[in-house]
């Protein structure tokens, strides 16, 4: 009997949702949905192997919302695109930040969203790394006089939630920053669970 989770999962595969679509719906992380794949022969949607999801188009509509001035989160949100696509599109096309958002925070120049895409350097091989002030090995991101833990803002813009106890990078990367590549306890636990229970399906790997 398959186990409920796995399930999703692989239902979710079969209608053509992208991975990142999978971990932030489920809380599973991306070795556990290609294992599911995989184990169950589920094909990977014509056209989506081998390049990044979005296309050209979805770069150009992502760089005319930011000329616009709109927030990352408004653009995740309508283009279903991660932070570090959306801060590397910014980069290459030299897209400045804008200092009069409506809403904007009264301390400081730049909000703690707009500080972190300032410092976050996308990495070719798709992590980000933090190239602003630290905190011992922690990132530190400075709002007004408040520091911040750099990490947990890019957790919260990307998952739209505060994270639950520590927050560390789930991917190769000890130094990634990439919101999408972060895990906190919640994640960690689900992640735990669904990996036992692949093994339980289809056991252990070697």
């Amino acid at each position: 009997m398959t186990h409920p989770l796995t399930e999703q999962i692989a239902a979710m595969l079969r209608d053509g949702a992208t991975y990142a679509a999978i971990r932030e719906q489920l809380g599973v992380g991306h070795a556990t949905i290609a294992k599911t794949r995989i184990a169950l022969g589920i094909p990977t949607p014509p056209g989506r192997a081998g390049r990044r999801a979005g296309s050209a188009d979805t770069d150009a509509r992502i760089a005319a919302m930011l000329r616009d001035g709109a927030t990352y989160a408004a653009i995740r949100e309508q283009l279903g695109v991660c932070s570090q696509r959306i801060n590397g599109i910014r980069v290459r096309e030299s897209i400045p930040l804008p200092d009069n958002r409506p809403g904007r925070r009264p301390y400081g120049v730049r909000t703690p969203e707009q500080t972190l895409a300032h410092y976050s350097q996308p990495t070719p091989d798709g992590h980000a790394h933090w190239t602003g002030p630290t905190d011992g090995s922690k990132p530190k991101l400075w709002h007004g006089p408040n520091a911040l833990n750099a990490r947990r803002v890019a957790f919260r813009l990307h998952h739209g939630r505060e994270p639950q106890g520590h927050v560390r990078p789930g991917c190769t990367d000890p130094q990634c920053i990439a919101g999408a590549h972060l895990t906190d306890r919640t994640i960690r636990e689900a992640n735990q669970r669904a990996d036992h229970a692949f093994e339980r399906i289809f056991g252990t790997t070697s």
